[in-house]
């Protein structure tokens, strides 16, 4: 529990920061390209090589990905709430 908090905290600190320094738009942009440089990265990896860990203590290709899939829709609902907050103080 006291790591998921610790990084909930990380992650929104890290929003708040980075939505002080950019506009949404900016930010999106941002989101995009960073996806876009990840999936050209993978280009010809195959399944085998996705799913090989180094050792049990590593993630593998295939979790990084599915982390990423599975955090990007909860980082999305929080970059909406802090944009409400922010709209409402405005």
């Amino acid at each position: 529990m006291t790591t998921e908090t610790n990084e909930t905290d990380r992650v929104r600190m890290y929003l708040r920061t980075q939505g002080e320094r950019y506009t949404f738009r900016e930010l999106w942009i941002r989101a995009v390209k960073a996806r876009l440089q990840l999936l050209d990265s993978l280009d010809g990896v195959n399944d085998e090589q996705a799913a090989f860990k180094i050792n049990e203590d590593e993630w593998s290709i295939l979790e990084v990905l599915k982390h990423v899939l599975t955090s990007s829709g909860n980082v999305a609902q929080l970059v909406e709430s802090l944009a409400n907050r922010r709209s409402r103080q405005s």
